[in-house]
């Protein structure tokens, strides 16, 4: 807690020149870290499909049978 306290005392004692530049520096790590993390997001949801076939995706939404019989086909053709 006694850090965020130096940390404000210390911004406060800036210039605003410095701060201004500060500004800028947050603002500009805040967008980067944001495109970085929706990267991250978008390649888990792509990878999380990717080892999955369009047969085993549609047997998913049907029965045991069917899926079983879909993922023994898959696993016959290798």
């Amino acid at each position: 807690m006694g850090s965020n306290r130096q940390a404000l005392l210390r911004y406060g004692r800036m210039s605003p020149q410095d701060q201004a530049e500060f500004g800028r520096w947050l603002r500009l790590n805040t967008v980067v870290g944001s495109i970085l993390a929706a990267g991250l997001v978008v390649m888990a949801l792509v990878g999380s499909n990717a080892d999955r076939s369009g047969t085993e995706i549609a047997a998913s939404g049907t029965s045991d049978k069917a899926a079983a019989y879909a993922l023994t086909t898959r696993v016959s053709q290798k």
